[in-house]
């Protein structure tokens, strides 16, 4: 799950990510492998000069520690550059500070300064770790180096990141509802996967309900489209915090109830146009990729389905404007147990107006999608030829 730094004195935006998403507690005997992910994008305002950057970590297999890995065998990756050449050749050091990991990344320029402006965005990882084997939170601390001039650089912390261990055997994935377009006043069905032990709690609108011991919820009748947010929570030894862990689903209602404060219109309004059904990828190699331009601001939704008993599928979706790529979002299906049904992994993209849509599919023989386009104003989807490489 990914975590956001609050902008309290620092200059830059940080999200802290974890592969995988759900950070299980190593057993003792089976250590539990762990990626840390820290992407950092430019903050609001003018350019942000940065000088370095400082990742630490606890050392132990304490509930405070995030992990036993020494620093001398973790892996320091600089990786998903935008621009590719953002920091030029960073350097990267590592050392142990008595029961902390202190890794620092440098960005190293031939002239000029590291400048982050506007979308600038760099992700810096942490890789070949593996999770401390006491369940509970733990926390990752950040500094920055940074100047609003090339010069005077001044270490800015940023709130500590906390990590949850979770159980080794937590399980839960899957929210997909049994219909993700109804009409108004229809409801669905919405199912999940999850192990005994935590709380689970639906939210949507400004409701929420328990459905801890279930599978499956019944949503009331919709009337406009939802967004649904299931809550995982766990509470720790001593009263502290709990640990949470969420998954969002939504539905779109066709022709639903228009719900606004103050509306004043000067110009010409859009409603919700027809939807569309897309020409998916297929695991074909010569047929796994798809391009798209969209007219109009809109939805993608769909499902991706690993075929029973194989490996994982994935449908990753690249949205961008003007040659350079917003956001890249994955949905995975992993069927590989073949004793159980299989299912599908529900795709919900949000899509800007005038944006290209790169969608890939890497899966299988027997794996299968499907994409439909709900748009927000008037146009449909139109497949475009492949960007010049």
């Amino acid at each position: 799950m990914a975590i956001h730094a609050p902008r309290a004195g620092t200059l830059l935006a940080y999200t802290l990510l974890t592969d995988p998403p759900v950070v299980r507690a190593s057993g003792k005997d089976d250590p539990e492998p762990l990626r840390v992910m820290l992407k950092i994008t430019a903050g609001e305002g003018s350019t942000t000069y940065l000088q370095k950057i400082e990742i630490r970590y606890r050392i132990g297999n304490d509930e405070a520690a995030l992990s036993p890995t020494e620093p001398s065998t973790v892996g320091m990756v600089v990786e998903r550059r935008s621009p590719t050449d953002l920091g030029g050749t960073w350097t990267r050091s590592k050392r142990r500070d008595g029961e902390n990991a202190v890794f620092t990344f440098t960005p190293e320029t031939d002239f000029d300064p590291c400048e982050l402006s506007g979308s600038d965005t760099v992700t810096l990882a942490l890789t070949g770790l593996s999770a401390s084997e006491t369940i509970g939170t733990c926390y990752v601390d950040v500094t920055e180096w940074t100047s609003t001039t090339d010069s005077g650089y001044q270490p800015r912390p940023v709130d500590p990141l906390p990590v949850d261990k979770w159980p080794t055997d937590f399980t839960f994935h899957n929210l997909r509802p049994d219909h993700i377009s109804v009409e108004r006043g229809e409801s669905v069905t919405l199912r999940w996967e999850a192990s005994l032990g935590p709380r689970y709690w639906m939210h949507w609108d400004s409701d929420k309900t328990s459905v801890t011991g279930l599978s499956t919820w019944p949503s009331p009748e919709l009337t406009s489209t939802t967004a649904f947010m299931l809550v995982a929570e766990r509470s720790v030894d001593g009263g502290g915090t709990p640990m949470i862990y969420a998954l969002t689903t939504a539905v779109t209602v066709r022709e639903p109830d228009l719900k606004v404060g103050n509306l004043e219109v000067n110009g010409i309004v859009q409603v919700q146009g027809a939807r569309q059904d897309l020409d998916a990828p297929t695991p074909a190699p010569t047929d796994n990729i798809r391009y798209f331009q969209a007219p109009t601001d809109g939805t993608v939704v769909g499902y991706v389905q690993a075929a029973s008993g194989g490996p994982a599928a994935t449908v990753a979706v690249t949205v961008s404007r003007t040659g350079v790529n917003e956001y890249t979002m994955r949905f995975t299906s992993d069927n590989s147990v073949s004793s159980r049904p299989p299912t599908e992994t529900p795709i919900n993209v949000p899509v800007p107006r005038g944006a290209q849509l790169t969608v890939r599919l890497f899966g299988q023989q027997g794996d299968s999608s499907g994409l439909t386009w709900l748009p927000r104003g008037v146009g449909q989807l139109t497949a475009i030829t492949p960007p010049a490489s």
